[in-house]
């Protein structure tokens, strides 16, 4: 500490602590606050078909090389670094879905450390733990905390390249950690390559206007050699084997929502949003007129807006005019611009604070004391938006953990006289399996998940079926099928979900 006339200061490095103990206390909070709305909606142990699916791709290969292969040629629109992350996180902790679901929290919860330090590199400490506390309870990250998926990696490792990038260095250090953050995002998910593209076609017009050094393009050109021949097999083998995709195809309005689903604040922060484009928009015609306008702007800001509306663009006009078939327009996917979104909202809230101050001759402590009952307003509000829109957290999410348990509990359910039947996406089904069998250490029962499955197993040789209704209901024609030689001996067996026994007449 120093003193400075009756004033008490503290040194650089002891600011650099405090920020520091601020982010990651801010961290650690959302982190609590996550798991409590959790346990208040019920949902601890609850997965979705995703959720499987990401174990099944954790589970498949016997090491990386065959992980790649086997998501390559099963489900080329993943890609692995997650999956790879989940295998080594089952490894060591199991496969019960709470204890599953702390590897994504814990991203998400590294992911307010970056938003703080991305704050305090653009702009100030200040604006840096507002940046935290803006993305600590945020409904974007909750949901993606939430998701056993890759989407809070996506949303850490954009941060990432975000905070890279925005130190703006040179050295082959720094370029090198630039091809690093680039490959990261990317192998994260496949929208990583267009906010690389998006950054990288901002960094190339820079250069042509030489306001930047050509060596900032060292690390797209490492990247665009290491990444581009994994892109190009994905994209193939996605194409040969993926017809047609599920998304719907957008419409003009939907460009507007995907931009009021990404703002913190949801339509408070869309105004703000929208505000700050009109304003960096009319500073950017002046830039043409006037070079000397560039002192006037904040390079990170017009290009967090670039990234987002180019990312946005170049969705919509593939998902509405070029393959309409394979719309990509899912909510999810975009979380990968939340960051530049969160830094666009947080230059303005932080401006308009200064303003106010400005306006109202404001002293330090009622500034401060008004930032922070907004930040507690803020996480008040979206705690009682969680708490009443669960279906935006778990999507259609069910305890599949008890569902397991409960089967498992049966004595007669690995006998070969008994089938168990659960109508599921076959092509996800080894993700249900792996889960119920913790990665092959119980036994698995007979089972099958297709109709032809069942009509060709010769159900009169069994004594016992057991059918599951979580992801589709069993049809009439599945239902008569199976009346034919058994009769509905447990409804609803033990109370969980719809598990139901037949028995042999």
């Amino acid at each position: 500490m120093k003193r400075s006339g009756k004033r008490i200061t503290m040194n650089n490095c002891e600011e650099q602590y405090l920020f520091g103990v601020c982010i990651m206390m801010i961290a650690i909070g959302s982190l609590y606050i996550w798991r409590r709305i959790s346990v208040s909606l019920g949902i601890t142990g609850y997965l979705n078909v995703d959720d499987l699916c990401s174990i099944q791709f954790a589970l498949s290969g016997d090491h990386i090389l065959s992980k790649l292969h086997t998501i390559i040629q099963n489900d080329p629109t993943n890609v692995p670094l997650f999956y790879i992350l989940l295998f080594l996180w089952i490894k060591f902790f199991g496969f019960y879905p709470n204890t599953i679901r702390l590897l994504p929290e814990i991203l998400a919860g590294i992911f307010i450390i970056f938003a703080g330090l991305i704050g305090k590199r653009i702009f100030n400490k200040k604006i840096g733990i507002l940046m935290a506390v803006l993305a600590g309870s945020s409904i974007q990250l909750i949901y993606a905390g939430y998701q056993i998926r890759s989407y809070s990696l996506l949303m850490l490792c954009s941060a990432l390249v975000l905070y890279v990038w925005v130190c703006k260095k040179t050295d082959r250090i720094s370029l090198f950690l630039m091809l690093v953050a680039l490959l990261l995002v990317s192998f994260s998910h496949f929208f990583g390559v267009l906010v690389c593209m998006a950054l990288g076609s901002w960094d190339f017009g820079c250069c042509l206007l030489k306001i930047k050094s050509k060596k900032c393009l060292v690390p797209y050109i490492g990247y665009s050699a290491i990444f581009a021949p994994y892109l190009i097999i994905s994209y193939l083998n996605a194409k040969e084997k993926w017809g047609v995709f599920w998304p719907p195809v957008p419409g003009y309005l939907d460009f507007i929502k995907m931009i009021e689903s990404l703002c913190v604040g949801k339509s408070w922060g869309f105004a703000v949003f929208c505000v700050t484009a009109c304003f960096y928009f009319l500073l950017w015609m002046k830039l043409f007129r006037n070079k000397n306008e560039y002192a006037h702007w904040n390079e990170d800001i017009m290009a967090s807006f670039w990234v987002v509306f180019t990312v946005l663009i170049v969705a919509f006009i593939y998902s509405r005019y070029i393959n309409p078939t394979s719309s990509v327009w899912v909510y999810r996917y975009f979380l990968v611009l939340f960051p530049f979104v969160l830094v666009v909202v947080a230059y303005a809230l932080s401006s308009f604070g200064i303003w106010l101050k400005k306006s109202l001759l404001l002293d330090k402590r009622i500034s401060a004391a008004f930032i922070l009952a907004f930040a507690l307003l803020y996480t008040y509000r979206n705690i009682e938006y969680a708490l009443m829109h669960v279906e935006e957290i778990n999507t259609g999410g069910s305890d599949y953990a008890a569902i397991s348990e409960c089967l498992a509990t049966q004595d007669d359910v690995n006998s070969d006289d008994t089938l168990v039947f659960f109508p599921y996406p076959d092509i996800y089904f080894d993700g249900w399996i792996g889960f119920y069998t913790q990665g092959g250490k119980i036994k698995k029962p007979n089972v099958c998940c297709t109709e032809e499955e069942l009509r060709e197993a010769g159900l009169s040789r069994y004594q016992n079926i057991y059918t599951i209704e979580v992801v589709y209901d069993l049809t009439e024609q599945q239902k008569a099928y199976i009346g034919e030689t058994h009769g509905l001996t447990a409804e609803n067996y033990n109370n969980v979900a719809k598990i139901n026994k037949y028995t042999r007449k």
